[in-house]
């Protein structure tokens, strides 16, 4: 499946990549690390995980630019890598909070207010931590293809293809991660 050339700077920087300039390899990191590392640290759940997750998927990358097909983009091609890399991270980590763990953070993120309409009193911070901890208690398949799907943006069929399943699975995996997400998150939802 073709999804459309290089784009024109980045062919440039992984023509010299391929000839062995590290600069321009470097280059290449400093203009995807960001978006890299942003689906990292949604995958692995943690800052700590997200750099080396990152890390890892650049050093993949300089070790096989030579195999770059440059008919592609290059940011689909490290996203994909970083995305396997984190799949492959979850799987040997299998990620959870336990209730009392996830008790504690809970109770550390939340105001102690005690007021009848709680969730007026969260801020913004507090939200996203919130919203991050949903993300990590979802199993790593469900929590996969969510994010694919709702942070990367890639269509059923992209997910299906980047995992290797169907799109019926992905179309399940991720009905079943929003219900979660909902439930976990139902009362920062509620007006």
């Amino acid at each position: 499946m073709m999804v459309g050339s290089a784009d024109s700077s980045d062919l440039e920087l992984i023509q010299r990549a391929k000839k062995g300039d590290k600069r321009a390899f470097g280059d290449l990191v400093r203009r995807h690390q960001r978006k890299v590392y942003a689906l990292c640290f949604r995958l692995g759940g943690s800052h700590d995980a997200a750099d080396d997750l990152t890390q890892e998927a650049f050093i993949k990358a300089f070790q096989a630019i030579a195999t770059f097909d440059e008919s592609f983009p290059f940011t689909a091609w490290i996203m994909r890598i970083a995305s396997n890399n984190a799949l492959n991270y979850i799987k040997r980590q299998k990620f959870q909070v336990s209730g009392e763990e996830g008790e504690a953070i809970l109770d550390s993120q939340t105001s102690s207010n005690t007021e009848d309409n709680p969730h007026e009193n969260l801020n913004q911070q507090e939200i996203d931590a919130r919203y991050q901890k949903a993300l990590n208690a979802l199993p790593p398949d469900f929590r996969t293809v969510f994010i694919l799907r709702m942070h990367e943006d890639l269509s059923y069929e992209e997910i299906a293809d980047r995992l290797k399943i169907s799109v019926g699975t992905v179309m399940s995996r991720l009905h079943r991660a929003r219900q979660r997400m909902a439930s976990d998150l139902k009362d920062l939802l509620e007006p």
